[in-house]
């Protein structure tokens, strides 16, 4: 029965001989080998299960090594039971030399791992953070709600505004026509009658009237680009410049103003909006003209990525730099009524528009050296 044969029996005595065949302190070593043997295989086992559930297996081979090594210490129990009646010495020495060797390796490997095993969380450090964890998320959620409810606040909010400046502008047109009227009426029936204090007093109304209803226009204009959906098509800014210049020829010729527009590419966007964009733009570089010098506006074009950079450049009087960003809020004015009549709206509107067409609006301005209002708008992904 020896594995290395009957030589090796005649050498050697088996364990049970050194233990003077005392049947009990025998079967105390097989025992106790047995119970050890058994105990080292279950581990692997238990190992194995441990790696194949894991969801993250990050040491997995670590664990095969760890698990070589544990058999191979219960062999070397189950060769101690076997040598008890067997004396196979040199294939115990031959086992336990390879367990040696698998040790040693499981033990060098482990060393460089000991940093990461370090740095695993305990039990009570996981526990702490899951509910530092579910307090934030807590305190999100309740933060989640507050903006949820701020924002139906905001939004019933401005559904108001907006009707109120609807409502504001549409309504205020009745009385404003029915003043101009009564106006002109007093002028036809007592013109005659009327001195000279009398007919500023009545040229003070036309102004206040044409001033309320160009402000209750720009009011509706401004509300029809908040609450309409721009519409998603194809524009040739060439034919939408054209009737632009053809809307302000009037303007242009009593300004003795030199209008051009460049070759312009074809946008995604709203026509109608895009030509409300364009003859704020034209029309301020007309009203904003330098005294001393021939108005020059010129419309130009240069791609940028997906979008193209529209420019409307002109030579007027230009804006200080610490207004470039003033000057597009809503009734933000920088001159007097007397200076340069307008409501403050204009630019607010061209803002709107150009953001609802998913570009950006600014303006590069000195003054006394005219100003450079520039928007991006989306391509026509044909034409790129």
């Amino acid at each position: 029965m020896s594995l290395f044969g009957a030589a090796e029996s005649s050498v050697f005595l088996p364990h049970r001989t050194c233990l003077i065949l005392r049947e009990d302190l025998i079967w105390l070593h097989v025992t106790a080998d047995a119970l050890i043997a058994l105990a080292y295989f279950a581990i692997p086992l238990i190992l194995l299960y441990f790696d194949v559930h894991r969801k993250q297996r990050f040491y997995s081979w670590v664990l095969i090594l760890f698990a070589s090594f544990i058999l191979l210490c219960g062999l070397t129990h189950v060769m101690g039971i076997w040598t008890m009646w067997f004396p196979d010495y040199y294939a115990e020495g031959f086992l336990k030399m390879i367990t040696a060797v698998v040790s040693l390796a499981t033990a060098l490997t482990l060393l460089p791992e000991i940093p990461k095993l370090l740095a695993l969380r305990s039990p009570e450090e996981l526990e702490a953070i899951n509910s530092q964890l579910k307090r934030e998320v807590d305190a999100r959620s309740a933060v989640m709600t507050n903006l949820e409810d701020t924002v139906s606040q905001l939004q019933a909010s401005n559904k108001e505004l907006e009707r109120f400046a609807y409502i504001t502008s549409h309504d205020l047109k009745a009385p404003l026509r029915s003043i101009a009227s009564f106006a002109t009426l007093l002028e036809k029936r007592y013109g005659d009658r009327f001195d000279g204090e009398g007919r500023e007093f009545l040229d003070y109304i036309r102004s206040g009237v044409e001033q309320m209803q160009s402000l209750t226009d720009d009011l509706l204009q401004l509300h029809r680009v908040n609450t309409t959906k721009a519409a998603t098509g194809l524009v040739n800014l060439n034919q939408v410049v054209e009737e632009v210049g053809k809307q302000l020829h009037g303007v242009i010729v009593q300004a003795d103003a030199k209008f051009s527009a460049e070759q312009l590419p074809r946008v995604a966007g709203d026509e109608t909006q895009l030509a409300i964009l364009l003859r704020n733009l034209v029309g301020n570089a007309l009203k904003f003209r330098a005294t001393d010098r021939q108005a020059e506006i010129k419309v130009s074009a240069r791609r940028s990525g997906a979008h193209w950079e529209i420019s409307v450049k002109d030579n007027g009087i230009g804006i200080a730099p610490e207004q470039h960003q003033q000057i597009f809020e809503t009734f933000r004015r920088l001159h007097t009524q007397d200076e340069y009549p307008g409501t403050g709206i204009g630019l607010s509107l061209c803002s709107k528009i150009v953001e609802r067409h998913g570009g950006e609006i600014w303006v590069e301005s000195m003054p006394g050296q005219g100003s450079d209002f520039r928007f991006t708008l989306i391509a026509d992904p044909v034409s790129s």
